[in-house]
């Protein structure tokens, strides 16, 4: 990798409530500790760019935070006014500003490496990423473990006060999010009676030591694409690295969080039980039957949701988050565990119903059960994604309309709207 490595360091904020987190606490855990001495060593080749409200920037602009970040490295304020929707969600909002700077940025050959305003980074992260960088990985990539917002952000500002400046140890920031850990990741628990529809991580917790996860969807901290051109379609993480970065040696997954790990400040959701199927299907059938109809429920959504290059690659490392320093026997029983997963999973994908009907022996019939159960929840939720594809495809044509971009797909966006109103007229 070339030593004169450019980096763009892309943040998207807007709103009060949101700003207000991102110059109070997050801007200073970036400017902190070892963050911030790899931020100064590498001053000439980093830009610091932040997509934000133009009627959101006299908040920014009085923040000390922010006037510290711009004695620090050359900054960027980037207007969202012209592509920002109302009536759009967040995710849209976000994945259409990250087009926009991997655009901006390519004619520059820089890096980019994607921060949150809700993330909070250990002491180093960014030192770290800059080095597996010229080390030659074009890819970093993290896993983020969310807890609630309100606990989570007074156990932080009990450890960090308030506008400090002080760096936290990965152990110590695994310790505050596991004491205020989202409701998500712990139905995300291999174990879960109540686990989530799209299982994009599975996770084998360790007592209150920690966890081992297997995550099929990382965030990428760090892109350096190898072929330009592309931009994401859906997200960031999910359609656009196998794109950009094809060459899989080049990519690096952090299974340690003790090297990188960051924290999110992570709201409660008010969402529909949609898996009030799984208890009733445990009271009928067992637990025993239960394990198997859940790995055959996360192998058909594997197959269905995941890329090759997700299943193959990101889901064979075994990423320990923790607050120990050595490893007890209990994370080896975990980890065993958690490699006999991956092997019926990869079976599962790969031989389909033969390995369903002859690999899990006596409990065949629960299989069948699940596939009529898994195919009546795909169409309870279909009609909510066609609405949501349509609404995506008319947010795209605008965008890409008013930043006067050509993402090469504009027209069949246009075709495909035409098709959905004209048979949604007839």
């Amino acid at each position: 990798m070339a030593k004169d490595l450019r980096f763009h360091f892309v943040v998207a904020v807007w709103g009060s409530e949101h700003l207000q987190l991102f110059c109070d606490v997050i801007l200073p855990n970036h400017l902190s500790g070892k963050n911030y001495e790899a931020l100064i060593e590498n001053k000439s080749s980093i830009k610091y760019k932040i997509y934000t409200l133009s009627s959101d920037y006299p908040q920014l602009q009085s923040a000390k935070s922010f006037q510290l970040l711009k004695e620090t490295v050359p900054v960027e304020v980037v207007s969202i006014d012209k592509f920002y929707l109302e009536n759009v969600s967040r995710y849209l909002k976000v994945n259409a500003i990250h087009r926009h700077a991997i655009c901006s940025a390519e004619n520059e050959g820089a890096a980019f490496v994607f921060l949150t305003p809700d993330l909070v980074w250990n002491d180093g992260a960014f030192k770290k990423m800059i080095e597996l960088a010229h080390q030659g990985s074009r890819v970093v990539l993290v896993k983020c473990l969310s807890g609630f917002y309100d606990g989570l952000l007074s156990e932080y500002q009990n450890i960090i006060p308030q506008h400090s400046y002080k760096a936290i140890h990965s152990r110590e920031l695994v310790r505050a999010v596991l004491k205020h850990i989202h409701s998500k990741n712990i139905q995300w628990t291999w174990d879960a009676v109540k686990p989530v529809l799209c299982p994009a991580h599975i996770h084998w917790f360790v007592g209150d030591e920690g966890f081992i996860s297997r995550s099929l969807h990382l965030h990428p901290l760090l892109v350096n694409p190898l072929k330009k051109g592309y931009v994401p379609k859906v997200t960031i993480d999910y359609d656009w690295i196998h794109k950009s970065s094809p060459d899989l040696k080049s990519i690096h997954v952090i299974q340690d969080s003790d090297e990188i790990f960051a924290a999110e400040f992570r709201k409660p959701e008010n969402k529909p039980d949609l898996s009030h199927g799984e208890k009733v299907y445990i009271r009928k059938n067992g637990i025993e039957a239960f394990m198997w109809y859940k790995l055959h429920k996360i192998a058909l959504w594997i197959k269905a949701r995941a890329f090759a290059y997700h299943r193959h690659s990101f889901l064979n490392y075994s990423i320990r988050i923790h607050t120990c320093g050595d490893f007890s026997e209990k994370w080896e029983v975990e980890q065993e565990k958690s490699n006999q997963f991956i092997e019926i999973i990869h079976s599962d994908v790969k031989f389909g119903l033969l390995f369903r009907v002859f690999g899990s022996h006596r409990h065949y019939m629960s299989i069948i059960k699940s596939e009529i159960f898994y195919f009546k929840l795909k169409l309870l939720r279909m009609r909510f994604k066609i609405i949501a594809h349509v609404d995506n495809l008319l947010y795209y044509s605008v965008v890409s309309q008013s930043l006067k971009l050509n993402f090469g797909f504009k027209t069949a966006i246009s075709s495909m709207v035409n098709k959905c109103m004209g048979s949604k007229r007839a």
